[in-house]
């Protein structure tokens, strides 16, 4: 990977443009960055082990940038950066006040996902006694701001006097903060958050999805031009990373990337991968430009009137804009086995957190329980049957059973029995042996709570 500018050595041709000249081939620089923190692993994954790198057409030099979309819009608005990859309210927004900044596609397809939380020795207080000012949330992230407006809206926070907002710099800064009474409840993004309820430290009181992709990818107004080959082989190079990234012979790596750059382990980093699609498409959804900027709008953030539509901020020449009937192509998710490794032909761990989470939030209640059965084709199971496992997971207090949970209390609930590419947990009573089920039977066609076993620890 370099670093070296290049430039045409046709006398009529504008600096560090692509178009075909005689003499020795230069290749372009291409200077990317970004401020969308944790989901930019797989690139940074794909760098630190240089994977594809010697393909490309162009020098690729990742930027180190502050975690700060203000600073990353200044530095492509100075011209330090020809890409960068922004949450879809930062770029929303920018373009909206007139920004020259052209959306190029969409990086992460997935939504952000926030919850409120108090602490657990409130948890037991009346609703008007747990949810009030101050509220901590991430300094400067405007994804939170916007949540904080939904919370307004369904707890009509203006009739009780508005909400006082406390900014804290971290997560750590948000666990001392409500363990010493600074702050009454903390809003923040859920895969996060995750640890603390698990651990019964917090307890979540609300959640909401903020309704757009998350990610985009934006470039100056030059680089749309004179490096528009480049951005789209960014781009797809990108979407080759998050792959890249999910593959089984990168785990260990992977996994050692995500300690040490963001300190996320165990069951939260399947609590996160479970959350998150990248898309690395030239793609862009008309109605994620359009609820976000209706959102940032309600919230007070921009001032109707005067804006720009953000469908105006298109690179036109290479970014397509999809209606509300269409959809991105594949998008990169994560699929694990029962250690947690992902495997051609088994079951998707990401599916098993939705069949039995419908939150996607890393907690299954009973009702959870009982429908994802029913989906992996158990439906046969008695309640009362189902019932008694839950309640032998649950411990019979909350009502909740998180995954960590489930791995602790029944060890040898998880104990695989394997019947080609599906397993049934033995615990729940029900035979593996094909010839059993009968000549004619067919095993259910998704993956059951034995993917599971890897948590154990």
């Amino acid at each position: 990977m370099g670093t070296t500018s290049a430039s045409c050595e046709a006398p009529t041709a504008s600096p560090g443009c692509e178009c075909d000249k005689a003499g020795p081939h230069v290749k372009p620089r291409l200077r990317v960055g970004c401020a969308i923190g944790i989901a930019a692993a797989p690139i940074q994954f794909a760098l630190a082990n240089q994977l594809n790198v010697d393909e490309l057409a162009f020098h690729l030099h990742w930027v180190k940038c502050p975690p700060d979309a203000d600073a990353v819009l200044a530095m492509l608005g100075a011209g330090l950066l020809d890409l960068a990859i922004l949450q879809t309210e930062d770029v929303v927004q920018a373009v909206s006040l007139g920004s020259s900044l052209r959306i190029c596609g969409t990086y992460t397809s997935s939504p952000r996902r926030f919850g409120l939380y108090v602490s657990s020795l409130k948890a037991q207080e009346a609703p008007s006694e747990v949810l009030r000012s101050p509220c901590g949330v991430l300094h400067n992230c405007l994804g939170a701001q916007l949540a904080v407006h939904m919370l307004g809206q369904h707890r009509d926070w203006q009739a009780l006097g508005g909400l006082y907002l406390r900014p804290l710099s971290s997560l750590e800064a948000a666990k001392t903060a409500i363990a010493s009474g600074r702050v009454e409840m903390v809003l923040w993004e859920k895969y996060l958050a995750y640890d603390c309820v698990a651990s019964g430290e917090w307890v979540e009181v609300w959640q909401a999805d903020l309704p757009w992709s998350s990610s985009l990818f934006a470039a100056t107004k030059e680089a749309t031009y004179a490096k528009a080959q480049s951005v789209q082989r960014f781009i797809d190079w990108a979407k080759q990373a998050a792959e890249d990234f999910l593959q089984a012979e990168s785990v260990e790596d992977a996994e050692k990337l995500l300690a040490s750059t963001y300190r996320l382990v165990g069951v939260s980093v399947i609590v996160w991968l479970s959350s998150v699609s990248w898309a690395c498409r030239c793609q862009v959804r008309r109605e994620d430009l359009s609820a976000a900027l209706q959102s940032l709008t309600k919230a007070g953030l921009l001032r109707s009137g005067t804006l720009e539509p953000p469908v105006r901020s298109l690179a036109k020449g290479f970014c397509a804009l999809l209606g509300a009937d269409e959809a991105f192509g594949d998008t990169a998710r994560r699929e694990f086995t029962a250690r947690g490794r992902m495997q051609p032909g088994m079951g998707s761990l990401a599916n098993i957190f939705r069949n039995f989470d419908s939150n996607c939030d890393g907690f299954m209640t009973f009702d959870d329980l009982i429908h994802g059965l029913a989906d992996a084709g158990m439906s046969d199971l008695s309640e009362h049957r189902i019932r008694r496992l839950f309640s032998d997971l649950d411990g019979g207090t909350k009502g909740r059973v998180s995954l960590r949970q489930f791995s602790k209390s029944q060890p040898q609930s998880l104990d695989i029995a394997m019947a080609e590419d599906f397993a049934i947990p033995r615990a729940i009573g029900i035979s593996t042996n094909q010839h059993a089920l009968g000549p004619e039977a067919q095993l259910p066609d998704r993956p059951s709570l034995y993917h599971l076993s890897f948590l154990r620890m």
